[in-house]
């Protein structure tokens, strides 16, 4: 009995030095992160800001008429890198005076046309205001009897650097020839207003003959 006994002990001796301690596995390698677990930043990548525009000069000008307009139209035409264009729309005068806001560098060599109740024509052709006459010092107001005697007048203003500028027009019904030969037999004289910038406001373009002081084209009244 007591050697059964030894033998027990000696197996569970055995057994117990058999089981040898395991060295504890150190993981190896960068960690892996998950989706979930990818850091979020805290702050947003700033956005660049816009590069501010330059502002651009414009001038108001504002068309004041006296004398016989009865139901006028003004149309306004500027000129840019040759080509000349109307510029916005026709404007009355019953209403209220004519204005445009125009960039300041394309009121060199601004235009206006002029229509009317009949007869609002010169020689036949559609009216244009005379910003200038040949031989006039800029600034003189003239009056309808002198300006009729003017030869050569341009439609073509100089321009200007102000904010606001008011060119006032002068409309004046003068007799003139009547060139219509199916007419002239029995009327000699017709009716034509005559539209002149009064003060005169200087000229940027080319002078052109005038009719009686009054200036008109078929087309557009081109500058250079």
């Amino acid at each position: 009995m007591r050697t059964v006994v030894v033998l027990m002990l000696l197996a569970l001796v055995a057994t117990g030095c058999s089981k040898k301690s395991e060295p504890i596995q150190t993981p190896t390698g960068t960690p892996t992160l998950t989706d979930s677990q990818t850091p979020t930043p805290t702050a947003s990548t700033p956005t660049p800001s816009a590069t501010p525009q330059p502002t651009v000069a414009t001038t108001t000008i504002t068309l004041k008429v006296v004398g016989g307009c009865r139901d006028c139209l003004f149309q306004a035409y500027t000129t840019v890198n040759g080509v000349t264009k109307p510029y916005g729309q026709g404007q009355g005068w019953l209403s209220a005076p004519p204005k445009w806001v125009v960039p300041t560098k394309f009121t060199h060599n601004m235009s206006f046309g002029y229509t009317d109740l009949p007869p609002d024509d010169i020689n036949g052709n559609p009216t244009v205001v005379v910003v200038q006459y040949q031989g006039v010092a800029v600034g003189t107001v003239l009056t309808a009897v002198q300006a009729q005697t003017k030869k050569f007048g341009s439609w073509c203003w100089n321009g200007t650097t102000k904010k606001a500028f008011t060119i006032q027009v002068r409309a004046a019904t003068i007799k003139v020839p009547n060139t219509d030969p199916t007419t002239s037999g029995v009327e000699p004289l017709k009716d034509q207003v005559l539209v002149y910038a009064s003060p005169l406001i200087g000229n940027g373009g080319t002078f052109h003959s005038t009719f009686y002081g009054g200036l008109g084209i078929s087309g557009t009244p081109e500058c250079p």
